[in-house]
């Protein structure tokens, strides 16, 4: 009886030995689990941020991409419209020089015939063809035709008088009520009276008084 006794003692305390081991193995699975399950957790978390990083990484290189193509798009616009501004200003300097010089011929031109006109007309004496001058050079400058620098050039200022082309342009220094009607010639101071059209024959056959007030000949 003792030797049974002694073996179900031994038998008892390896039970209980077996279920405190037990015991101990049931707490480290249970913290294993929850050690997986936090790591679980932890992978989801990190993860949910990668995939987050990663697609504003993506959103990021979207818009810098869309954004260097506008760039370059407004660079080549940018581009382009300079050439075109280049391409028109060339254009306006190049039809500006030879609207200048065709504008100066033409001026050049209507003067040398107004002079003949005027030099073979009947005026007689040279105050008067200065006065006719005056009114004719008044006219060019109200127009904007003849201006401070055209004005001196040497086509125009021998026909400027003594006095100069300055009182041209000053103001209050013309009359508009001098500045004669259509198809009148002057005739003396303060009267203006109707000329009809007269052909080259008569304009040749003028007396020798009047053509003594032509213009030099550089002009002619």
């Amino acid at each position: 009886m003792a030797e049974l006794e002694s073996a179900l003692l031994q038998a008892t305390k390896r039970s209980l030995a077996d279920q405190k081991e037990l015991g101990k193995l049931y707490k480290y699975e249970e913290r294993i689990a929850s050690l997986a399950l936090s790591n679980v957790k932890w992978a989801e978390e990190a993860l949910r941020k990668e995939r987050n990083r990663l697609r504003a990484q993506v959103a990021e290189s979207k818009e810098a991409e869309s954004k260097a193509k506008e760039a370059a798009f407004e660079a080549r616009r940018q581009h382009e419209l300079m050439k075109s501004e280049i391409r028109s200003l060339r254009a306006l300097i190049d039809n500006g020089l030879g609207w200048k010089g065709r504008r100066m011929e033409n001026l050049e031109e209507a003067v040398r015939r107004t002079v003949n006109i005027v030099g073979s007309s009947a005026i007689g004496h040279h105050v008067k063809s200065q006065a006719a001058f005056d009114v004719l050079l008044q006219t060019l400058v109200d127009v904007s035709i003849l201006n401070q620098k055209n004005i001196r050039g040497p086509a125009i200022l021998p026909f400027c008088g003594p006095n100069g082309p300055d009182r041209f342009f000053n103001a209050g220094s013309h009359d508009l009520e001098a500045v004669p009607p259509p198809s009148c010639a002057y005739a003396g101071w303060g009267h203006w009276s109707v000329s009809p059209y007269r052909g080259p024959d008569e304009i040749q056959s003028a007396p020798s008084e009047a053509q003594q007030q032509a213009p030099p000949k550089d002009l002619q």
